[in-house]
């Protein structure tokens, strides 16, 4: 696990206990967020094994095969599409993204396991990478965020919020 991958966890940790103690903040999504853009625009970087400062260095990439870089980046675009799925359950916003996310990494893990003949470091950081996200996908399919909320309430505050909000500039106006 890199170090940025270490800094935003402890951030989506943080988010989760605010979260769970109703305590107002962007920290959950930001991380969430921080977390899928790393994963859709680098994981070809990190799953090589190929440094951030040697990132846009021609030399870094001669060893590496192109399937190998085509199939991590595969890899990260299905692990962002899953934590965004995540994000939207915990959001409580309506879509099948997750389910999306889930099948498409349930996929991906599938051929990988099948397809790749060399069981090397990029067999153990990919299975690795790919099983926590699945899991924490599958576990919010079977027991969704609305089972332990009062969706119905949560929909109608923030309906509130909104009406008061578009009254407030109504009067301004």
């Amino acid at each position: 696990m890199t170090l940025f991958e270490r800094i935003v966890l402890g951030l989506f940790v943080l988010g989760a206990v605010c979260e769970v103690l109703h305590i107002p903040g962007p920290i959950l999504t930001v991380s969430m967020l921080l977390l899928m853009f790393y994963y859709v625009f680098f994981s070809f970087t990190f799953l090589n094994n190929v440094k951030f400062k040697e990132m846009f260095k021609r030399k870094s990439y001669l060893e590496i095969s192109k399937q190998r870089i085509l199939g991590t980046i595969v890899i990260g675009v299905g692990i962002g599409v899953l934590i965004i799925g995540l994000l939207f359950n915990i959001l409580i916003i309506p879509g099948p993204i997750r389910h999306i996310g889930v099948v498409y990494l349930s996929i991906c893990l599938f051929l990988f396991t099948v397809l790749v003949k060399d069981k090397t470091d990029l067999y153990r950081k990919v299975i690795v990478r790919i099983t926590i996200p699945l899991f924490l996908g599958y576990l919010s399919i079977l027991y969704p965020l609305s089972n332990l909320r009062d969706e119905d309430k949560i929909i109608e505050i923030r309906n509130e919020q909104y009406n008061n909000d578009y009254n407030e500039i109504e009067e301004e106006n």
